[in-house]
């Protein structure tokens, strides 16, 4: 009897030998199989050695590479060749760093854990490949575990055999833990009676003759553990061009719904930002300010030639005509229509009126007044003005008209005045508002303060609503500063105007609230209403947070003429609940 000789042999010993024993046996290239076990010559007492289970559990038919279709019983070889092929990624080795980094695969349970879908499949050269929130597994082949077979078939060839270590090296990966094989099981990657205890003895045999570490023993492919099946698809299309460059290497596209409902996202994005460019286009063709100021409509053209070509006499942009020709279909501008005109309600009117004294500068005489200079807080901080426009304001004219200057020494001193107040208050005189500016919002019929909308800003601009004073030794609403300056200098219109901004004000601390009120009651005359008013509606609209802040309990101890107009008007709004009652 005639025994082969091999020079490879499986990567863990046979039922009932030892590991260290098959080990030693491996270093001297001797068989450890009985006579009756030795892979012989005669091909039908070879097949014979095999396990029928392990033959059972292969599949019924493969196909050659002419796909000719052939029973899996009598090629088993090619069988074999065509399981455990990974040619397709071994072509592109060199660039498998731009899909997966030479990492060893996670386990199972941390598959899951990310929110990883296992998809099973048969084809070696897509396990571990992952696409979306989907891994690609090949399930452990029967045979793989089987010795005969591996003597049989899988040692007659080198990349056979150092293909199927590899397929063995990536379940070591996968499979770690108890938890681990349970998910195998679950998901039919592992014959259901291989269990945790043979699985930790089947991994140690595995680990002392394949060197995990080095992986020599293994296919190069098997260097690098998850694969992103999106980039491996862009270097097949661009290293392969010719062969592979529309379906790469797994083409995923046969019917377009598929297509558009992946691709839905960005193609959704790109036109909702013409659309937005266009509204904004055509938006900013009919907002009075640009009226006469054709430069920013010039700068939106798109595509004259589509429209009609310009000439230098037509100085109307594209987007203007577009806007014309767009009127010319509306209902009515037809022949034969009648057009009601619409009513203007008084309330309508006044606030039109009101916003076109906030939009249009105040009318002054030329500014060839002389300069007065002003010196500021405890900095002395510096202003210039015109005297025309200071004398606007009654304090500033009787301290101009009181005092005498000499030529190049017109100064007024202003040592109590924060020097931001008196910005906004010197704004307010040149251009009859301050920033923030009030603008009506049309669409909703409403007023606001200036990038009210813009959450970079805070909704006030680059300003904050609160200002910090040192007399006062804390933060106090801006507007009701100015308010109180407004009072000092008889401005009378910046009064109504920072009344109005105060009460658009939102998240505002309780402290901060009552320490300007304090500061409301102690820079205005007892004769003044409004603003007072505004702070004793506003603590009684809120009471049920102001009595819950300790600020609040503070502040009443304390005392003061603003707790006993609270109490007034506390009163009066309980007995004017009584009345309707």
């Amino acid at each position: 009897m005639v025994y082969m000789e091999q020079s490879l042999r499986p990567p863990f010993p046979p039922p009932g030998v030892p590991a260290q024993e098959y080990k030693k046996d491996l270093s001297t290239n001797e068989s450890v199989l009985p006579p009756n076990g030795a892979i012989k010559q005669q091909p039908q007492q070879i097949v014979a050695a095999v396990s029928s289970e392990v033959l059972e559990s292969l599949p019924t038919i493969t196909r050659t590479k002419d796909q000719q279709v052939v029973l899996v019983a009598e090629e088993v070889e090619e069988f074999l060749r065509n399981d455990l092929n990974v040619s397709r990624l071994n072509s592109i080795h060199a660039y498998l760093w731009m899909a997966g980094r030479p990492l060893n695969a996670r386990p199972l349970q941390r598959q899951k854990m990310m929110g990883k879908d296992i998809i099973p499949t048969e084809q070696l050269d897509l396990h571990l490949l992952h696409f979306s929130n989907r891994l690609l597994v090949k399930p452990l082949p029967e045979y793989l575990l089987n010795f005969s077979f591996w003597e049989r078939y899988l040692c007659e060839s080198k990349e056979l055999h150092e293909t199927a270590c590899g397929l063995l090296l990536s379940y070591v990966w996968l499979i770690c833990s108890p938890l681990d094989m349970k998910l195998a099981h679950e998901l039919g990657l592992v014959p259901i009676d291989r269990k945790w205890a043979w699985w930790k003895t089947f991994v140690a045999d595995f680990v002392s003759i394949i060197d995990v570490n080095a992986l020599d023993q293994v296919n190069r492919r098997f260097q690098f553990g998850e694969l992103r099946l999106g980039r491996i698809n862009s270097i097949y299309r661009i290293r392969l061009f010719f062969t592979h460059s529309i379906r790469g290497y797994l083409y995923g596209y046969n019917r377009y719904t598929v297509f558009f409902e992946r691709k839905f996202a960005w193609l959704l994005g790109v036109f909702v930002y013409f659309s937005l460019v266009l509204s904004a286009m055509q938006v900013g063709s009919i907002v009075p300010p640009l009226n006469d100021n054709q430069g920013p409509l010039q700068s939106l053209t798109i595509f004259p030639p589509t429209i009609r070509p310009l000439d230098d006499s037509d100085q109307r942009s594209p987007i203007r005509l577009g806007s014309m020709f767009k009127r010319s279909f509306a209902s009515k501008d037809r022949a034969g229509k009648s057009v009601k005109p619409l009513k203007i309600t008084y309330r309508e009117g006044t606030k039109k009126k009101m916003q076109e004294s906030l939009d249009s500068p105040m009318v002054a005489s030329p500014l060839t007044s002389p300069i007065i200079t002003m010196v500021v807080g405890r900095d002395q901080r510096l202003f210039a003005a015109h005297e025309d426009v200071l004398c606007r304001a009654p304090f500033f004219a009787a301290s101009l008209k009181d005092q005498f200057f000499e030529a190049g020494a017109k100064k007024v001193k202003l040592p109590d005045e924060e020097p931001e107040i008196l910005s906004c208050i010197l704004e307010f005189l040149y251009k009859g508002d301050y920033y923030p500016r009030l603008l009506q919002n049309k669409r909703r019929d409403t007023w606001e303060l200036e990038d009210a909308h813009d959450p970079k800003k805070g909704g006030r601009g680059s300003s904050d609503s609160t200002i910090y004073l040192p007399d006062v030794g804390g933060h106090v609403l801006r507007d009701t500063v100015i308010y109180c300056a407004a009072e000092k200098y008889g401005l009378e219109e910046l009064k109504r105007l920072a009344l109005r901004k105060q009460g658009l004000q939102s998240g505002v601390q309780v402290d901060a609230i009552l320490r300007s009120a304090r500061y409301a009651y102690d820079n205005t005359p007892d004769t003044e209403s409004r603003l007072r008013a505004h702070y004793l509606a506003l603590i009684i609209r809120s009471r049920k947070t102001f009595k819950r802040s300790g600020t609040m309990q503070m502040e009443m101890e304390n005392g003061g003429k603003l707790f006993f107009d609270l109490f007034v008007a506390m009163c009066n709004h309980i007995d004017d609940i009584v009345e309707i009652r």
